[in-house]
């Protein structure tokens, strides 16, 4: 099985540096053991040449970027100096030679990928949708986050917690009985589609 940190900017722009530096860490946090599952992590820029083809079925697909809440695009830094639609990523997805028959998942990793607001789908929704209906893409799982993802391990205490954790903001596990639990687990904030 094949992870596959995948950022929608191409190297040579300098668009995809933050994303860069971010995925980095992921890999060297994975190599020095100090994450919970010791997977090895591909890191692929749009136009680098990697053939998604050649992904083994099972593997998965790390969409990464900058969300919002109900966005139906992401965007390569905190500043927002590029944005891509979730038709602009499919296409990138499939230009690096994504097969219809391939079956895995795509985790768009990006903070509130699968949280829509009033009037607003999420980004993650959009995008399967898309993938499903209008391109065939019908075998693959897509994954969207709740809330806020970090992507740098949380050390507490000299232990290192859950590889990647989700704070949510202004949500009940900030309030009433969860309230010691300010910081929830990734894998407990997805949202398939």
């Amino acid at each position: 099985m094949d992870h596959v940190l995948f950022i929608p900017w191409t190297r040579t722009s300098g668009l995809a540096d933050e994303q860069l530096i971010k995925c980095e860490t992921w890999r060297s946090s994975a190599d020095n053991y100090e994450l919970n599952r010791q997977h090895y992590y591909s890191v692929v820029c749009a136009g680098d040449g990697y053939d998604f083809g050649q992904l083994s079925h099972g593997s998965e697909i790390y969409v990464r970027g900058h969300g919002g809440i109900g966005d139906h695009e992401i965007v390569n830094d905190e500043y927002g100096t590029s944005a891509l639609s979730y038709k602009e990523v499919a296409r990138l997805l499939i230009a690096q030679g994504l097969r219809k028959t391939w079956f895995g998942r795509i985790k768009f990793y990006n903070c509130n990928s699968g949280t829509c607001k009033l009037g607003s789908q999420s980004f993650a929704a959009k995008a399967a949708q898309y993938m499903r209906f209008k391109k065939g893409y019908h075998l693959i799982t897509y994954v969207g986050y709740l809330g806020a993802l970090d992507s740098y391990p949380v050390d507490e205490g000299g232990k290192k917690m859950h590889k990647y954790v989700t704070r949510f903001s202004r949500s009940p596990f900030k309030s009433g009985p969860f309230e010691r639990n300010k910081e929830v687990k990734s894998k407990w904030s997805k949202v398939f589609f």
